[in-house]
């Protein structure tokens, strides 16, 4: 009987196939749980408490930069009360950063996209060496390091460290943009 106290309503063609694929699976499903040995089982479960160890310290890794940048971003805010500054942290890199607006950066990147595009890019900076001297004129801070003076060699690992991790300067960039867009607004509102 079913549930209206009426007598066993056959299954349509599309349910009784369905009923079939399901009796399929669950066989399968089955059988595989019986060709793991019970050491099998074991190291499944040692390897995926393994897995959340892992991540375990890949957060409190995460975490513990983040509290550094936070902690050196007030820094540079109490250096640089009336800039713009942003905190950047990449997913897959250790690296962190602190972004500040450069308008003349900012508007030096413009011109030069400008320039290639109205030269067909024979002129000028190709787009990855301009995204990568913006990225350099506007981070001041690479891992808590902040001293760009020419006498030490800050300047030039960091050169080389963008240009081969070229995909890094892309959230840096970006973060400078929206420093730029944000003092933008700023100046309209208060014009």
């Amino acid at each position: 009987m079913n549930g209206n106290g009426q007598g066993h309503i056959a299954d349509s063609p599309r349910l009784a196939a369905l009923r079939a694929k399901l009796q399929h699976a669950e066989a399968a499903r089955d059988a595989a749980k019986a060709a793991l040995t019970d050491e099998d089982r074991a190291e499944i479960e040692i390897r995926e408490q393994l897995a959340r160890a892992e991540d375990d310290v890949r957060e409190q890794d995460r975490t513990r930069r983040k509290l550094d940048l936070d902690r050196r971003l007030e820094e540079a805010q109490q250096a640089y009360p009336s800039a713009k500054l942003a905190a950047v942290m990449i997913k897959g890199f250790p690296d962190t950063f602190i972004v500040k607006h450069d308008g003349k950066a900012f508007a030096r990147f413009q011109q030069e996209a400008v320039a290639r595009q109205t030269s067909s890019g024979k002129k000028g900076p190709s787009f990855e060496e301009s995204r990568l001297n913006y990225a350099l004129s506007v981070i001041i801070d690479w891992n808590g390091i902040t001293d760009w003076s020419p006498t030490n060699s800050n300047g030039h690992d960091l050169r080389t460290f963008l240009k081969a991790n070229s995909g890094v300067a892309t959230p840096v960039t970006d973060a400078a943009w929206e420093l730029a867009g944000s003092a933008a607004e700023e100046s309209k509102s208060a014009g």
